[in-house]
């Protein structure tokens, strides 16, 4: 320092000491911030040195001496229980931070140093005697205790959420004594589905705790379908000057409030934040006695951290308009003991407690002699006033869930180092008694904090998850304003169950608002959807304003505002409301019902008729018309038949493995051999009257062995088919879930359906061919040829199984089966009426034709003989009878030797323009004709280009010629009518014939086309020379081009030496640039 220069002097001015502080000596020292009042100062603005002091208006929150009175109940049951920490005494330092960050680094620097003066940054006059701190009732408040605690290693327990110094804190871990956030969360989205309000308004602080809840529970809520109306935020309260400006802020929230339509407003902040909030609903023009009746249609719901009544001077407000507002609160037990405590609280008593006077001024609304100025105007206290006589909402003398986290603290830390003396420290001696510990590592009780587990003193259990946060629940709450402004515990957040019933609610303990007609509200902001509907979003509006739309056909919705209906299982359909899913009945063709019983019983009567016949052709075995029907086919064929009608009980009933088999293959076969039996009849009769011709080798083929083959030979194609079938996919029961309209449809699946056609068009390919051959067959000379009711019986069997088809397909469920069983008795009974029933029509009715000579069938064979006769001429009968013969033509000559000549012949086997064979040459003509062909007409021939016109009165012969009208021609002699050319020809001159017509377009060949070619060069030619003129005006376009001429060196010069070409550009100067480039480059 240079010499004589002034002395400057550092005076060191210490901060203010806080007025409030609770002190109790013993061997080790549990500090405390508590958060007891609030201190509003007036911003500094720094244009004038601030004052000595600053003006600042303290305000104190009386429910919260009830932590600090925790926190001494707590150390003094831990002193008096001899089986922890013994010959230990704890001791306690409690200091206020009046949610300030200066006044929480001020306190917490106090609890460290013994020395009320002390310096920051040295370790010197270090309390020694301190383990652990309790604090802050804030995230804020926390984090700026650990920022000093870390330093020192010493452990801090919160008794609030702090999510803030989850991601901003590093060093020791810390210890919350309250659930986690997130459960909380959890919880309030429990409670809100459980009353179904998913409609709500939500009110946060606008800090950044509330920034976090609404960024965690947006996404959380709205995947739960619950969406918000209105987000609002609190303004935090800093200076006093700002507190107008603030309410202001409050009032806009308040009457965002009133005008929305939400019924319930979840709210969540801070302790003391609701105050502000409060208030600004008088700070409107509306007259105050209606400003809170506007307010009394809504629901709220407040976070854990809220209080509604934080503020001594808040008792006379009127709080009913938050009547049968239910609330969340840290998880809290009844301890014995606590309450008397606090009944024994004194201010004349007790001593040390720097929070206790404050606390009886603010509650009993008095003061003391020593504070009073003006006695006559105020109440004094006396000291005798009874705390149990305060509202609940005011003062609790039960422990609230913020004190007995507090109280959990306490014990946890005792535990912890109860813990850590019993591991067996080197450093501890006793002295007198007591146990003297100096130079423990207290900074490793952290490490027995994080795995203590214990009982308090009303052996609950305590413990810590891995985080640090306690392991407990919240308490659901109800607050009372009608007359005792209480507050009731209704249910609670159970943390071990699943999200979906960890909430447990009392619903008839909850005491609803009088507005609410004291009945659950709702708050919805569309009604719910009924069952049988679904959501549709409304465009523009939260995804919870929505309008409701019928279930779509065949879908259902079980429950209210379901976002989409859905389908019923296979087994189910919807019922007429589509709000439930109704099992379907079991359906298939049974022989309960009429339809069943009715194909039964015509199977049993057609069984029963084919028996008959069997029998009364057994009873005529040896009858001409049952010889004549081949005895054997037939009885195979009556078989077959009946069997085919009993077959069909077999589809009748519960479909199973056996049956469905059986069904399709055995029908199959069975019907194949019937078919086959009819053709084999068919064709032995055929072949029969084959044989009869002279020359025919047919007899070798004729007898019963043939039938037998045919009948073989069909009945083992089809079983062939059967087996394959069977071996690729065969039939199998099924239950069709979809087809009948709630109906299961029980039913044979056919398996193979190229198998299951391809049986059937075997079986159709048999009919038809027995039906072509029973046709051609069917006029042959036999009293008993049955051909033609084989035709007939065929002509049925095709019908039906042709239209079978395209049914089959169409119906469904046991009407596929009707149609199948239908097609089989009706194909078969056509069978058995046209080829029977005639037949037992003679012998039953006209026994008289079945005793028949074989002389009287004569004429049948008659009629179709043919045969040649001795000159080798074919003789033939038609169908009259009439021989089938021609005419001669001859020509009479009278002349020398009468005579009569042959000249031609009528052939009745040529067509008909064709029939007449005549020689002209050999017919001598009479005399007077000149020997020449003589001529009778009418009128004379009309000749091509003209037509007949009959003559009115006269013979049709004749007649007028009239020519032909414009554009029609006649090109043959006497024709009726001229007719016209086709589209490509037209009528000659004559109009006898049709001439090709020209084809015409406009060609390069005809004047025409010449001469607009012409004219368009000439056009063109006119252009181009205009152009050209146009052009030339501006002659110097071309200035600038670079020219090339003809090197005169020889390409081999210029391959060699390219610096010689170069050179002959190298003078740019000279080169002439075109003036239409601006800047000549």
């Amino acid at each position: 320092m240079p010499y004589g220069a002034p002395t400057v002097k550092c005076n060191v001015q210490y901060p203010e000491y806080p007025v409030h502080k609770y002190h109790q000596a013993g061997d080790l020292i549990i500090g405390g911030i508590a958060s007891h009042g609030v201190f509003l100062s007036y911003a500094k603005d720094f244009r004038t040195k601030p004052p000595p002091t600053v003006a600042e208006e303290f305000i104190m929150l009386p429910k919260h001496y009830q932590h600090i009175l925790a926190l001494s109940f707590a150390i003094k049951k831990i002193n008096d229980n001899p089986q922890i920490l013994p010959n230990i005494t704890l001791g306690f330092q409690v200091f206020d931070n009046y949610y300030s960050g200066k006044w929480t680094y001020h306190s917490t620097m106090l609890l460290l140093y013994t020395l009320e003066n002390f310096f920051p940054n040295y370790i010197c006059n270090m309390e020694k005697k301190l383990i652990a701190v309790i604090g802050g009732l804030d995230s804020l408040t926390s984090l700026g205790m650990k920022t000093l605690l870390d330093i020192y290693k010493i452990p801090q327990l919160t008794y609030s959420p702090t999510p803030v110094m989850k991601d901003q804190s590093s060093g020791l871990p810390f210890y919350q004594m309250v659930p986690k956030e997130e459960l909380q969360y959890k919880g309030i989205l429990a409670l809100l589905l459980h009353f179904r309000w998913i409609w709500i308004g939500v009110v946060v602080m606008d800090n950044e705790n509330g920034e976090r809840f609404v960024q965690t529970v947006f996404p959380m809520f709205s995947q739960k379908g619950v969406c918000f109306a209105f987000i609002q935020k609190i303004p935090v309260v800093t200076f006093i000057n700002d507190l107008f400006e603030m309410l202001h802020k409050g009032e806009n929230i308040y009457n965002a409030v009133i005008s929305s339509k939400v019924t319930v407003i979840l709210v969540y902040g801070e302790s003391h934040s609701l105050g502000l909030f409060r208030f600004a609903s008088y700070l409107s023009d509306e007259d105050v006695d209606s400003k809170p009746r506007k307010l009394l249609g809504k629901l709220w719901i407040f976070t854990a951290q809220m209080e509604i009544v934080s503020f001594g001077f808040q008792r006379y407000w009127d709080l009913g308009i938050f009547h049968g507002a239910l609330g969340f609160a840290f998880y809290s037990n009844d301890v014995s003991g606590f309450q008397q405590f606090i009944e024994n609280r004194n201010p004349s008593i007790t001593k040390g407690d720097g929070f206790l006077k404050g606390f009886w001024e603010q509650i009993f609304n008095c003061k003391f002699l020593s504070t009073s100025i003006h006695q006559e105007e105020v109440n004094i206290c006396t000291g005798q006033e009874k705390l149990e006589r305060i509202p609940a909402l005011f003062f609790e003398m039960s422990m609230s869930g913020y004190s007995y986290s507090v109280y959990n603290a306490v014990y946890a830390i005792a535990y912890a180092l109860h813990a850590m003396f019993a591991s067996g420290f080197k450093h501890k001696a006793v002295v007198d008694g007591r146990l003297y510990i100096h130079n423990q590592p207290f900074w490793q009780l952290s490490n027995f904090l994080r795995h203590s587990t214990f009982n308090n003193s009303i052996e609950e259990r305590i413990t810590f998850d891995k985080d640090g946060n306690l392991l407990a629940g919240f308490d659901v709450i109800n607050f009372i304003f009608s007359e005792n402004q209480t507050v009731v515990k209704i249910g609670h957040i159970d943390s071990h169950f699943s999200p979906d019933k960890m909430l447990i609610i009392k619903k008839d303990a909850i005491i609803w608002s009088s507005w609410f007609n004291r009945s659950q509200p709702v708050s919805l902001c569309t009604p719910s959807c009924f069952p049988g509907s679904s959501k549709q979003v409304i465009e523009g509006k939260p995804f919870c304003c929505y309008s409701c739309n019928p279930c779509p056909e065949g879908k259902i919705s079980e429950n209210e505002d379901m976002n989409d209906c859905y389908d019923c299982t296979d087994e189910n359909y919807p019922n007429k409301r589509q709000d439930s899913c109704i099992p379907k009945d079991i359906s298939f063709l049974s022989y309960k019902e009429p339809l069943g019983i009715t194909l039964a019983c015509f199977s049993l009567f057609c069984s029963t008729i084919t028996i008959l016949i069997l029998r009364i052709f057994l009873m005529h075995h040896n009858t001409p018309i049952v010889k004549a029907s081949n005895r054997d086919l037939t009885y195979i064929l009556l078989v077959t038949l009946l069997l085919c009608f009993l077959y069909t009980l077999l589809f009748i009933g519960q479909p199973n493995k056996v049956a469905c088999i059986l069904r399709e293959t055995g029908f199959s076969i069975i019907f194949s051999v019937a078919i086959s039996c009819v053709l084999a009849k068919t064709v032995t009769v055929v072949l029969a009257f084959m044989a009869t011709k002279p020359g025919s080798r047919m007899s070798h083929w004729v007898g019963k062995r043939l039938g037998y083959a045919f009948v073989l030979l069909g009945f083992l194609i089809q079983v062939g088919i059967c087996i394959i079938w069977l071996s690729i996919s065969p039939p199998v029961p099924d239950a069709d879930l979809h087809s009948g309209n709630g109906k299961i449809v029980l039913q044979c699946k056919e398996g193979s359906m190229i198998m299951f056609y391809f049986a059937r068009c075997y079986m159709g390919f048999l009919a038809m061919t027995s039906f072509i051959v029973a046709f051609f067959a069917r006029k042959l000379p036999d009293t008993f040829n049955e051909a033609k009711f084989i035709t007939f019986s065929m002509l049925i069997f095709c019908s039906v199984w042709l239209s079978f088809v395209p049914t089959y397909l169409s119906t469904k469920g046991k009407y596929t089966v009707t149609v199948e069983i239908f097609s089989m008795l009706a194909s078969s009974a056509g069978l058995l009426i046209c080829i029977f029933f005639p037949k037992c029509y003679i012998i039953l009715l006209r026994p008289e034709l079945n005793n028949r000579q074989l002389k009287k069938r004569l004429p049948n064979f008659l009629r179709y003989i043919t045969f040649n006769n001795s000159i080798g001429e074919k003789m033939a009968f038609d169908q009259d009878g009439n021989l089938v013969a021609g005419f001669d033509v001859i020509n009479f000559i009278f002349l020398e030797n009468q005579t009569v000549v042959k000249i031609g012949r009528i052939d009745p086997h040529s067509p008909p323009n064709k029939v007449l064979i005549i020689k002209e040459d050999a017919i001598t003509w009479s005399n007077w004709f000149n020997q020449s062909q003589p001529v009778s007409l009418c009128t004379p021939s009309c000749y091509p280009g003209s037509s007949k016109q009959v003559i009115e009165g006269k013979p049709f012969c004749c007649y007028s010629c009239n020519p032909c009208p414009e554009g029609k021609i006649a090109e043959i002699e006497d024709l009726n009518d001229c007719y016209d050319c086709t589209d490509e020809n037209y009528p000659n001159k004559k109009r006898d014939s049709c001439i090709p017509k020209d084809i015409s377009f406009l060609s390069y060949k005809e004047p025409l086309g010449i001469t607009l070619v012409s004219f368009s060069l000439f056009c063109s030619t006119i252009t181009i020379l205009l152009q050209y003129e146009k052009e030339a005006d501006r002659s110097d376009w071309w200035i600038g081009f670079p020219y090339f001429s003809c090197y005169e060196d020889s390409p081999g010069d210029l391959q060699d030496s390219p610096a010689h070409l170069q050179s002959h550009f190298s003078d740019e100067g000279s080169i002439l640039w075109s003036p239409l480039l601006s800047d000549g480059s």
